[in-house]
């Protein structure tokens, strides 16, 4: 504030407690650097924030992964399934958590749960993806309906032998 002959006279100032908003903020960061699930937001095909997990599951590191395009990760059989789903998503529909395979840094393919939804990133509409890496759920998956298969067809094996025996 000045005076009418223009000399400072005082100031006015507006004060705010952020102590709430810092707290909110270290929690955030806390939740996400420690989340068990990657957690990734992607912009117009791009990567722009990955946490720990998502790097860890990828083989990526941040750097490498927010310089390239998220359909690099998607296995090449999956692209389109992947990309009918971020279709819809940005369309406003509900889209259902889906399973598809990456492709590691190392070369390695994984099955990763995915659900994403729709939100705004620094202004602009963006795509927040949590993603589990659920590699050896589905190898259990295909060893048991292996083992049912040959118990079935033990079974079968079984009863034919069982219904064509010459004696009771």
């Amino acid at each position: 504030l000045r005076t009418s002959e223009d000399e400072p006279q005082g100031f006015v100032a507006i004060l705010r407690d952020v102590t709430e908003r810092k707290a909110t903020e270290a929690l955030y960061r806390r939740v996400v650097t420690a989340s068990p699930v990657g957690i990734y937001i992607a912009q117009k095909g791009m990567f722009r924030f990955i946490n720990p997990r998502f790097q860890e599951i990828s083989g990526y590191s941040e750097e490498e992964l927010l310089r390239m395009p998220a359909s690099k990760l998607v296995h090449p059989e999956d692209k389109e399934k992947v990309h009918d789903r971020a279709v819809l998503m940005v369309k406003g529909r509900p889209v259902p958590p889906g399973e598809f395979r990456i492709i590691t840094k190392e070369g390695e393919t994984k099955w990763a749960m995915e659900t994403i939804s729709s939100i705004v990133y620094q202004g602009t509409r963006a795509s927040l993806g949590n993603f589990v890496d659920i590699t050896e759920r589905h190898q259990s998956e295909i060893a048991l309906r292996k083992a049912l298969d040959a118990s079935e067809k033990s079974e079968n094996r079984y009863r034919d032998l069982y219904r064509q025996a010459p004696i009771a």
